[in-house]
């Protein structure tokens, strides 16, 4: 299984709308069980579910669909922001971030970058001594810090963007539970329509 990366969650994770879910579903609490407005919700029901198709309960099934979508969209929301890599959030690719750090970032930065890398597992301590390697080829100074510093902060963003893969399952599970609740009330309105078309034929 291919677990999305942060830079792929990013898109959901940074959206704004997504950013509000996080209170929506207590406004929603408030509305849908305050018992001010449950008379409203009863008389919805009177007016749109005459035939009593919906359950006993004042709230209708597909508003009670769209609270709890909203509810894991809104947790998937809260992991997304507690635990997506900054330089993820910031930049949408290496590219972006590399463009936007190299020209100002210090040789202690870079070390500790290198260092902080090289603790993430073995390959990835090789892959800095690589880029070390390359770069000794070059003949200029100035050249040979360009080259470190590109692909060391390349490097960095793919380690950081890989980083803790069950979290970004979790998140990846509980943005498409809630994509499921929040599409049951179109597909049900569809399925009524669609009964409607066969019905009228």
């Amino acid at each position: 299984m291919n677990i999305p990366h942060w830079a792929s969650l990013r898109t959901m994770g940074n959206s704004p709308i997504v950013k509000f879910t996080i209170v929506i579903p207590v406004i929603g609490y408030l509305i849908l069980f305050n018992e001010m407005v449950l008379p409203y919700l009863q008389l919805a029901r009177t007016i749109f579910d005459p035939e009593g198709t919906w359950a006993a309960s004042a709230v209708s099934p597909r508003l009670m669909s769209i609270y709890f979508g909203l509810w894991w969209v809104a947790l998937a929301s809260i992991l997304y922001q507690l635990n997506c890599p900054k330089i993820v959030k910031q930049f949408a690719s290496s590219t972006d971030y590399v463009a936007a750090s190299q020209e100002h970032i210090g040789a202690h930065t870079l070390k500790s970058i290198e260092e902080y890398i090289k603790k993430q597992s073995q390959i990835y301590a090789d892959h800095v001594r690589e880029i070390h390697s390359r770069a000794a080829q070059l003949y200029k100074a100035d050249d040979v810090r360009a080259s470190v510093a590109r692909d060391v902060l390349d490097l960095q963003f793919v380690v950081e963007n890989r980083r803790a893969p069950y979290m970004r399952a979790a998140i990846t599970a509980l943005y498409g539970v809630g994509a499921v609740f929040l599409s049951i009330p179109s597909i049900d309105v569809l399925l009524r329509v669609l009964k409607l078309m066969v019905l009228s034929i």
